[in-house]
């Protein structure tokens, strides 16, 4: 609402309120049967009236050049969505055509494939368009209404607040979700830009020059990037590793680590889904790494693998038998690997697993039952369910999974154990250098993950 929209409804308004206190005096008068107080009243409201006529044509003609302005735009949004319907049409002829114009398949696939890229980016712009002709058409019917009621001096003009829910109300459901999204986002915002921004803007500073306390007060010294460079090259942790080599180490394990995660975790969540006895037990089980202290879960764990390692010797280990039995099945050398060292680390599998069963078991059961109704009547199996409802439904989901991993287990990564190394020879330049790469190497893989499934995930509601 601009200036001159605001001020002519707070004139209505005020117009309106003095119109109805005057008539209700006028009613009280007549009642008592005081002819000087009625004549005067009645004086009162006619002069009002004309005030009040003049205020409400104003209001009219305002509305009505809105509309013009309004319907201008319709127009030219309507020509725009036609220019985009018939270039639409020419990048689906090419995404169809079936016969390549040089004889070459290679030729034929190409002008398919950048024929349908181009065919569904024009969608996307017309619906955007679309969206604002439906919102422009919205805006003008409800003015037509507004001028409507006023011309038959039926308008009540609205309080702040009811103004505020109507048009709360008016607006797309899809933008009320985006507008929650921000507003819970928002607290997060704020926290980042008072807690985490000068922190991480001081370690970036750092991370280029050379740290040091002197007689109780640190000196910063220009270094360049001399600090990652030695990183890189004159650093190794307790075992003899580098950085270069910790990272790629890392980036290995992390990627295992996550496959194996989000799929055992999809399962589990899958199996305590259906009912049984001790569901609420087994649930337990499963999210008691995540209430317990991981400290004396680790310990515990220890001890039960020294127990079990002077117990049994090389050969006769779980993860032994299972790779002898997996190289006497013939499979490849890689698969065998990624199995062996799954087997091997089940105990940290499950004690990383806890909060995404827990995410996983929520989708699950917010999948609408109708949609497994109409599978079931339709003849489908559980198999083709899980694969054509359960998995498309949740697969949002996996993306908050495979997230939640890595950062969880960066948090446990050997890359922190040069920080305390620079930290321990109060090398405060170096340390920084070690929580910027270790930043960037978090941002980065994060990113490729979400890259990787963004275009693989199936939102329900936008379908």
């Amino acid at each position: 609402m601009n200036k001159k929209q605001s001020s002519l409804h707070k004139k209505y308004a005020k117009l309106y309120a003095k119109r109805q206190k005057l008539e209700k005096k006028l009613l009280k008068a007549e009642n008592k049967n005081d002819n000087d107080s009625v004549l005067a009243l009645s004086s009162q409201i006619d002069n009002l009236e004309k005030e009040f006529s003049e205020v409400r044509n104003d209001k009219v003609r305002f509305l009505t050049e809105l509309n013009d302005q309004d319907n201008k735009k319709l127009q030219t949004l309507s020509e725009q969505y036609d220019v985009l319907s018939q270039e639409r049409s020419k990048w689906m002829e090419k995404a169809n055509l079936r016969i390549a114009p040089d004889g070459k398949l290679k030729t034929l696939r190409h002008l398919n494939k950048v024929g349908q890229r181009k065919a569904q980016k024009l969608v996307r712009k017309m619906i955007a368009i679309a969206e604002k002709m439906q919102e422009l058409e919205n805006r003008i019917n409800h003015r037509n209404q507004d001028i409507d009621k006023i011309k038959l001096d039926k308008y009540v003009p609205l309080g702040f607040f009811v103004r505020m829910i109507k048009f709360w109300k008016s607006i797309p459901y899809e933008k009320q979700q985006k507008i929650w999204g921000y507003v819970f986002c928002l607290p997060w915002v704020i926290g980042f830009l008072i807690f985490f921004l000068l922190p991480i803007s001081e370690s970036l500073w750092w991370s280029l020059n050379v740290v040091k306390p002197d007689k109780g007060v640190l000196t910063i010294k220009w270094n360049g990037f001399n600090n990652f460079k030695s990183l890189f090259t004159d650093y190794v942790d307790a075992y003899g590793n580098t950085f270069a080599n910790v990272l790629a180490n890392s980036l290995v394990s992390l990627t295992l680590n996550l496959i194996v995660v989000v799929i055992f975790s999809l399962i589990i969540a899958v199996l305590l889904n259906t009912k049984f006895k001790g569901n609420a037990f087994v649930k337990a089980i499963f999210f008691i790494p995540v209430v317990f202290n991981a400290t004396a879960i680790y310990f515990a764990g220890e001890g039960l693998g020294g127990r079990l390692s002077s117990s049994m010797s090389g050969n006769f280990t779980i993860a032994n038998d299972f790779n002898n039995l997996l190289r006497s099945m013939s499979l490849p050398d890689r698969f065998t690997s990624f199995l062996v060292t799954a087997v091997n680390q089940i105990f940290s599998i499950v004690n990383m697993s806890g909060v995404q069963i827990l995410i996983f078991l929520a989708a699950i059961q917010s999948v609408p039952a109708s949609l497994y109704e109409a599978a079931k009547m339709e003849g489908a199996t559980k198999y083709e369910m899980f694969w054509k409802i359960t998995f498309p439904m949740v697969s949002p989901i996996f993306l908050t999974a495979a997230i939640y991993t890595i950062i969880d287990g960066f948090s446990k990564s050997s890359i922190l154990g040069f920080y305390d190394i620079a930290k321990g020879q109060s090398a405060y330049g170096i340390a920084s250098a070690v929580a910027v790469m270790y930043f960037i190497f978090t941002l980065v893989f994060i990113g490729a993950v979400y890259y990787i499934m963004k275009a693989r995930l199936f939102y329900y509601d936008e379908r």
